[in-house]
């Protein structure tokens, strides 16, 4: 495994902590989270000045988890999908090759044609 890198990060506001990223990447991805959560923050305090400052943060992190789950579906259904289309194409490779005749050479197509343009 990679170095890692501590970072400090503030959210709302709480005294700053402590996270480590493995990866500049990493690194970005935390600060970016931190900069969304931020601006959730500033946004609901000013929209939503009733509510108290951990009801805003459970509010934050509700978002968050809505956002994270639907996510997490679509990518399900891509995978279906995915899969589906898979299948799909090994069926039409099997089922080409069930149509050649025992012992007949497949015939090779040249990989550009020009009748393809």
């Amino acid at each position: 495994m990679g170095k890692t890198k501590r970072i400090f990060l503030s959210i709302a506001n709480l005294a700053p902590f402590e996270v480590n990223a493995t990866s500049s990447e990493d690194e970005a991805t935390w600060i970016s989270a931190r900069d969304k959560v931020n601006d959730l923050w500033v946004k609901w305090t000013r929209d939503f000045p009733k509510k108290s400052h951990e009801e805003i943060l459970a509010m934050i992190a509700l978002r968050f988890a809505q956002v994270y789950k639907a996510q997490e579906r679509e990518a399900k259904e891509l995978d279906s999908l995915l899969d589906n289309f898979e299948n799909e194409i090994d069926s039409m490779i099997i089922g080409a090759n069930d149509q050649q005749t025992e012992g007949e050479e497949p015939q090779q197509r040249e990989f550009f044609n020009n009748s393809d343009f």
